[in-house]
């Protein structure tokens, strides 16, 4: 819609403003992030979605955040899981919510804090990335299931370097090291 790309133009425009500003970093990508979330939300709203999406997508949102809380391993989540297999069912849109939404919702049983936004919107990439990979119309050029198992694996290995990277970059470590020093 005309409203999302304007939402998004005006997001990319701002950018350099904000920098330009001597704001921190971290405030203006937390900004442009805002605007880039809004995009799907306003999008989705405005489209109207039936009740009988709506319900499917709660309850694909509802699996991910039991998944996330309710498994006792803390290494093990299958969260990742269910945002991808809701961007697969139900498109990149909706995958996108869907890892948003989850993120949100979870975060309330392991606490909300700065990280949230960005988890919002590393889960929903996440989902959005499933849902333009397995696009069905794509797919059937692909006719390989194997193409299947690694780009959800592709998936998966590069939404945990994004959150490593963005957990580098939010909680710095204490001595001033760097990344790679020993």
């Amino acid at each position: 819609p005309r409203s999302g790309t304007w939402l998004l133009s005006s997001a990319s425009a701002c950018w350099p403003v904000l920098s330009a500003a001597a704001l921190c970093w971290l405030t203006a990508g937390l900004l442009v992030i805002a605007m880039t979330m809004a995009v799907f939300f306003l999008s989705f709203e405005r489209r109207g979605p039936q009740s009988r999406e709506l319900a499917l997508l709660a309850v694909m949102c509802a699996l991910a955040v039991a998944s996330r809380v309710v498994v006792p391993f803390p290494s093990f989540k299958p969260t990742m899981a269910f945002v991808i297999l809701a961007g697969m069912a139900f498109g990149a849109e909706r995958g996108f919510l869907c890892g948003a939404v989850t993120a949100l919702v979870s975060n309330f049983f392991f606490s909300q804090g700065p990280w949230t936004p960005w988890q919002m919107f590393c889960w929903g990439l996440l989902g959005f990335l499933a849902g333009v990979a397995f696009n069905r119309a794509n797919l059937e050029k692909k006719h390989s299931r194997n193409f299947k198992l690694v780009m959800s694996s592709v998936l998966c290995v590069g939404f945990m370097l994004i959150i490593a990277y963005l957990t580098y970059l939010i909680f710095p470590p204490a001595d001033g090291g760097g990344f790679l020093e020993l």
